[in-house]
């Protein structure tokens, strides 16, 4: 009866094990994913809108989206799903601009605003392989039109979402390395460059990005939050 009794409470303690570690998992999961105001990217498509109007965020006249205040600004939201998970926030501009130069400043805006937070890395670009605000922001003299609409260029940046400050992931990476491998940016400051291409491995699902759009000789800017866990990826094929 004892030897019953110790194998009942051992057993207590492994399905108590098993439910911590479920639990742990899950909390890291919904860490893992990127964040929009601090809510998961994922979900039920019901349960973000929820989360949004306790953001402020109500119905918007232009179909299921919402409207709202984010980033100083006021904008639209819709929400995009793949298979019932949401995967997608997109962020518009509530009203275009016919003054190029101005989306010119609100995107320059952004690549500074992005570049100062301690938690984004930028993606790397055709010419760079760890971009700068002189990389990806648009210089003063170019004809953005122009480039749009004759050259069909697209004007965008990209991002990886970090969970936490890059300086304190870095370090957590530190010592796991085998080889150092560093290079200088423009100010002379030290890339840690084994340590930098792992953060962007192992957070690459978590990206943001936004781009210049036009409709009708009006130009916007549109931000766009992924979970490229929950994103289409050739499984109906």
């Amino acid at each position: 009866m004892g030897t019953e009794v110790r194998i009942h409470q051992n057993m207590k303690k492994i399905i108590a094990g098993i439910i911590f570690v479920l639990v742990a998992i899950c909390a890291y999961a919904q860490q893992d994913v990127t964040q929009f105001l601090g809510i998961p990217v994922d979900g039920p498509k019901s349960e973000m809108v929820k989360a949004l109007r306790k953001k402020g965020f109500r119905s918007s006249s232009q179909s299921d989206k919402l409207e709202g205040r984010f980033n100083g600004s006021d904008v639209i939201l819709e929400i995009g799903e793949n298979n019932n998970k949401v995967c997608r926030i997109i962020v518009y501009s509530a009203t275009a601009d016919k003054d190029i130069a101005n989306i010119r400043i609100r995107f320059n805006n952004l690549c500074h605003q992005f570049l100062s937070k301690g938690n984004y890395l930028p993606c790397s670009t055709d010419s760079c392989m760890f971009p700068e605000y002189e990389d990806i922001a648009i210089p003063k003299n170019e004809d953005i039109r122009y480039e749009m609409r004759v050259n069909n260029k697209r004007y965008e940046a990209a991002f990886y979402q970090l969970p936490a400050p890059k300086d304190s992931l870095l370090k957590e990476i530190e010592p796991m390395k085998h080889v150092l491998i560093t290079m200088s940016d423009r100010a002379g400051n030290k890339i840690d460059v084994a340590s930098t291409l792992k953060l962007m491995d192992l957070y690459s699902k978590r990206s943001v990005w936004f781009k210049i759009e036009e409709y009708l000789g009006h130009y916007f800017i549109a931000i766009f939050y992924d979970n490229e866990y929950n994103r289409a990826n050739g499984e109906d094929l």
